[in-house]
């Protein structure tokens, strides 16, 4: 961004020493600062409102970020506890989220990015010690594709076991996609 501050009409020689100076030359150059201030006011603010921060979340509102590098980025991890009945799975909530499931439920996986965009988290389900029955659902009503070949999945009666799903979306949700990567054992 270049800025608009027009700083090349002040005159710096003015006034000039050893002379009578025309008090128009003083009014000149204090209206040149006063419209240079008012550019450079309005300048950092829109930098402090439309730049990415370091000591602030950032919310880039869709917004591309393209050609970059990365190195030591984390994850926000929601532990959302026991469940025991239908529960509502919110993307925005964190890329990876824990349950503890305390009956035979329906989890729905909900706000989806737009279609054309992916929208991706890793679920980590445990059962209270006893076998669990987890059907997948989604808002709106997707088309669910898995890799266990059901919308259901029964979890161990084993409280140490955790049972990870990768779910995804390109398509605003219409279709998700479930993946059962594993179950790990403490």
């Amino acid at each position: 961004m270049t800025s608009a501050i027009l700083y090349s009409s002040i005159d710096e020689t003015y006034p000039v020493a050893g002379q009578d100076n025309n008090s128009q030359g003083f009014r000149d150059n204090f209206n040149y600062i006063k419209a240079g201030l008012t550019t450079a006011a309005s300048e950092i603010t829109d930098l402090q409102t439309n730049t990415a921060k370091t000591n602030a979340d950032n919310d880039f509102a869709l917004n591309l970020i393209e050609n970059f590098e990365y190195n030591n980025a984390y994850g926000t991890v929601a532990s959302v506890g026991t469940i025991s009945g239908a529960t509502n799975v919110e993307l925005i909530d964190g890329v990876y989220q824990t349950f503890t499931i305390g009956g035979n439920l329906t989890l729905t996986f909900r706000e989806w990015g737009a279609a054309g965009v992916l929208s991706k988290l890793t679920v980590e389900l445990k059962s209270d010690g006893s076998a669990r029955t987890v059907t997948f659902s989604g808002s709106p009503t997707p088309t669910i594709l898995t890799n266990f070949g059901a919308v259901t999945f029964t979890l161990s009666a084993t409280a140490t076991t955790r049972s990870i799903f990768n779910v995804w979306s390109t398509t605003g949700g219409t279709t998700v996609f479930i993946e059962h990567v594993g179950n790990f054992t403490l």
